[in-house]
């Protein structure tokens, strides 16, 4: 499957979200990214994106991210997807 630009900018995007959800330094690592489904686009709605961390095993942390628009006619999802991330390790001189 082929990705339009657009897409593969707004997957960029919810990766991006994801990790900065996190809050960690340095930043982590995206080992893994899973169950995504990007919709049809409709191009000039902004589009928002939420993510929330849902497992956390000390050593990788998976984030669920829900990207939409919200218009006239409601809220519609515009992508969603599971991103896992390993946790930066500390560094021994």
């Amino acid at each position: 499957m082929m990705l339009a630009s657009r897409d593969t900018t707004l997957l960029m995007r919810m990766a991006e979200v994801a990790s900065g959800t996190l809050g960690l330094v340095p930043p982590p690592a995206l080992v893994r990214c899973d169950a995504i489904e990007i919709r049809t686009s409709e191009g000039g709605e902004a589009i928002e994106i939420e993510a929330r961390p849902v497992r956390d095993d000390g050593r990788y942390v998976t984030v669920a991210v829900f990207a939409g628009t919200r218009g006239n006619g409601g809220e519609r999802m515009a992508a969603q997807g599971r991103f896992t991330f390993s946790r930066p390790t500390e560094q021994k001189d």
